[in-house]
């Protein structure tokens, strides 16, 4: 990795046209939105800064080992330019230390996304209202332990009730009010939920970026144009809403579709697709 020229001891800034300024400028507008979101939740950059230096250490050491092997401290070290104690001291730290939120959110998506489309909780692609539990027919908890993993049933369903996804009527019954999940603004899960789309979209960038010849891109394209009206702001929303929507919910059945024969391979991979809108003032 080229370091910066050094005058007097200070160090000059990179060119901005060379392949690291243009890194780091583009770096600069990425991390713009996470600045904003940290701070409107209170977080001081040191904080950031520690966390910055948790996932060097964590990355250099997961994706940058020689001959199929994991990153040595020595290594780590030189990559990301801090000492072998610190190197040791952060890889301690951060063993075991991924967690679970995209998962969960992945299985209650596919909780909803069979409500809808699984026979057995559904009709013509309509969802049917459910009980909680029962012992002679289909039912939620059923629904859950089918699709939902190792998730409780009464807490996911509180968190679908609480994210309006789904309603309970006077009889008990409970109904799919939409096939996704999207979390109420404010709450931990949709900040959990918002680190998770921008990690899935920043991986296909840095996957299209760095990928080898013999890998194939993974799809990623927009579609923007400046010269537009600001009237036409909420034309573009609903025309998203609904076609985008449309798209969505092919590409859900298409994955279920195909779920079950590629599981029995054993070779699993996560596939999907995220569709966002874009608007910004001139």
């Amino acid at each position: 990795m080229k370091q910066p020229a050094r005058r007097g001891g200070q160090a000059v800034q990179s060119d901005p046209m060379e392949p690291q300024g243009v890194l780091l400028a583009a770096c600069r507008r990425l991390l713009r939105p996470v600045v904003r979101i940290l701070l409107r939740h209170g977080v001081t950059y040191r904080q950031l800064a520690a966390l910055c230096k948790e996932l060097y250490v964590e990355v250099a050491s997961a994706d940058y080992g020689l001959r199929g092997r994991p990153t040595n401290v020595s290594r780590t070290a030189l990559l990301t330019g801090l000492d072998r104690k610190e190197v040791k001291r952060l890889r301690d730290m951060v063993t075991g230390k991924r967690s679970e939120p995209k998962q969960r959110q992945d299985r209650i998506s596919r909780v909803l996304s069979a409500w809808f489309q699984d026979g057995l909780y559904s009709a013509a692609g309509k969802p049917n209202a459910l009980p909680f539990e029962s012992a002679t027919g289909p039912s939620f908890v059923a629904l859950v332990d089918s699709y939902g993993g190792d998730v409780p049933p009464k807490a996911l369903l509180n968190e679908l009730k609480h994210a309006g996804a789904v309603t309970q009527d006077e009889q008990g019954l409970l109904h799919a009010v939409t096939r996704y999940y999207m979390p109420a603004h404010t709450e931990a899960a949709a900040l959990e939920r918002a680190g998770s789309v921008l990690e899935d979209l920043g991986n296909t960038v840095a996957h299209n970026l760095f990928r080898k010849s013999e890998s194939e891109a993974r799809f990623e394209r927009r579609a923007t144009n400046t010269m537009m009206d600001a009237r036409s702001a909420k034309a573009f929303r609903e025309f998203l809403e609904r076609d985008g929507q449309q798209f969505l919910e092919r590409a859900d059945a298409w994955l279920s579709l195909h779920e079950e024969a590629a599981g029995r391979s054993g070779n699993r991979v996560r596939l999907g697709v995220g569709l966002y809108g874009i608007e910004e003032s001139s």
